[in-house]
């Protein structure tokens, strides 16, 4: 499959602070990916750069070609919608006609494909094309920002918490647009949102961002500081009641932040923990929480499982369940349960 973006040694800094440390990430052409991680983990700056809106160091390859010099040209065919929308001082209908007019759309097309935008965000035309901005609530206003994308049908659509301060209603019109997008036009999406249920649901990939680190795939994310510990002669850090170890990794500058894969995490009912620890070779890690939330596993990286989200004090482990497992443990929200994975499942990012 083509790859409509790779980025290799990508780094971005404010400042002296540096926000991307990116050593290597393709994005395939028509893929929906899913960019996770905590507040301040770099997934705003990285769609920014990917939408040619900030400068970076290093290599990126847009569409099979370098970008450097031809960042203008690319930027006709990628668009962001941001967390906060933005609009224009104008009517609904000059909001979503102005990407169009910049382009060259006849007056007929612009119509048709405002009609058809303001159709794909639940928005009848003739409610709402010539309603001024400042008679629009939130989740309408937002619904505005992306149908001034969709109008647009652009080869890669980035959308930054898409569904993050808006009212229920327009949060499902904006995913069922999205969604149509992706059936109708093939674009490329990417993503970061922490409405985790609804990622499962339609992304094909996943990255997951630490630091400005990206990890491919689904993955749990231990922040450091990571410290030797002298007991045991391993990397540990500690926090929120547990403490968890790895193995000695040379190199300070990888001492960040470790992940473990959901595969390598086990997980079983409180009152059995000897079920658990009963699977583990070796030295092993543990500690005990609460199921959050439960979701299927629908991207193309996934089994087609389920995954859990645990509360461990102040960490939420992923983990990667069959049915059969949920079934024979009576696994749901709500229950208490161990978490146990090997530590040479800790791999630093």
């Amino acid at each position: 499959m083509k790859n409509i973006y790779e980025l290799r040694s990508l780094t971005h800094k404010y400042g002296s602070r540096r926000t991307l440390d990116i050593k290597s990430l393709d994005i395939p052409e028509g893929a929906v990916v899913g960019l996770v991680g905590p507040n301040g983990s770099g997934k705003s700056t990285l769609l920014k750069v990917l939408a040619f809106l900030q400068p970076f160091d290093g290599e990126m390859q847009y569409d099979g070609r370098a970008v450097s010099g031809k960042e203008r040209e690319a930027r006709m065919n990628v668009t962001l919608l941001l967390q906060e929308p933005y609009l224009l001082r104008r009517s609904v209908f000059e909001n979503i006609a102005y990407g169009l007019r910049l382009r060259g759309c006849s007056r007929d097309e612009t119509a048709a494909r405002v009609s058809d935008a303001l159709e794909r965000v639940g928005m009848p035309f003739g409610e709402f094309a010539h309603r001024p901005w400042f008679r629009l609530s939130g989740g309408e206003s937002q619904r505005v920002s992306l149908a001034s994308r969709l109008a647009l049908r652009p080869k890669v659509l980035l959308l930054d918490e898409p569904t993050a301060n808006v009212d229920e209603l327009s949060a499902e019109r904006i995913k069922g647009a999205i969604a149509k997008a992706i059936r109708d036009w093939g674009s490329t999406i990417a993503v970061a949102t922490h409405d985790l249920t609804w990622l499962y649901e339609v992304a094909t990939d996943i990255v997951s961002l630490y630091g400005g680190r990206a990890a491919g795939g689904p993955t749990n994310l231990l922040p450091g500081p990571w410290n030797i510990d002298e007991a045991g002669g391993r990397y540990a850090v500690t926090g929120g009641g547990w403490k968890f170890r790895a193995p000695v990794a040379s190199g300070t500058d990888d001492m960040v932040c470790a992940a473990v894969s959901p595969e390598d995490i086990i997980i079983c009912p409180a009152e059995d923990e000897g079920a658990a620890i009963g699977q583990m070779t070796g030295e092993f890690n543990r500690a005990r929480g609460v199921i959050t939330q439960m979701s299927l596993e629908n991207f193309s990286g996934g089994s087609g499982g389920i995954i859990a989200a645990i509360t461990c004090g102040n960490l939420t482990f992923k983990a990667r369940l069959t049915r059969n497992a949920v079934t024979e443990q009576n696994l749901c929200p709500g229950v208490e349960v161990n978490v146990v994975f090997p530590v040479s499942s800790v791999k630093f990012i």
